[in-house]
């Protein structure tokens, strides 16, 4: 069985219908930020167009993801190669992350992102960007 994450990230953001890409955009939000935290990653604000360094964030944080489940599902000491092999491609996001605007503020860069995302066909549940809060920052594994 499938998580509604699984579903969400297992393909082109650009294939699903306007309210699962919300979804999608929602969750790249929460682990985007959740990701600068646990590897402190340097985001600049406007992140979110540059089409390339999104495919890249989400790409990492579904790596990242996998990677914990895995090991919460199977040994918890094992795959280090993995593990490594993960930390290493730090060098390389960070490396795409240099330049920008400015630092990268999540409240007050939320309701830029969501306008980019609704731009691209996103459709928010009732509401438009200016009013819908940001989204609740999820740990990883855990159900939306």
């Amino acid at each position: 069985m499938t998580s509604v994450r699984e579903e969400l990230l297992a393909g082109d953001w650009r294939l699903l219908s306007p309210a699962e890409r919300w979804k999608w955009w929602t969750h790249l939000w929460s682990d985007v930020i959740l990701l600068s935290e646990r590897y402190r990653l340097e985001l600049r604000t406007g992140w979110w167009a540059e089409p390339e360094l999104v495919e890249r964030l989400e790409a990492f944080g579904r790596w990242v993801w996998l990677h914990d489940s895995w090991r919460l599902n199977n040994a918890p000491h094992s795959a280090p190669p993995g593990k490594l092999a993960l930390l290493d491609y730090l060098r390389v996001l960070r490396s795409d992350l240099a330049g920008g605007d400015g630092p990268f503020h999540p409240d007050r860069d939320w309701r830029a992102y969501a306008r980019h995302a609704i731009g691209l066909g996103a459709e928010p549940p009732g509401g438009t960007a200016l009013e819908i809060p940001p989204p609740r920052l999820r740990r990883s594994g855990e159900p939306a």
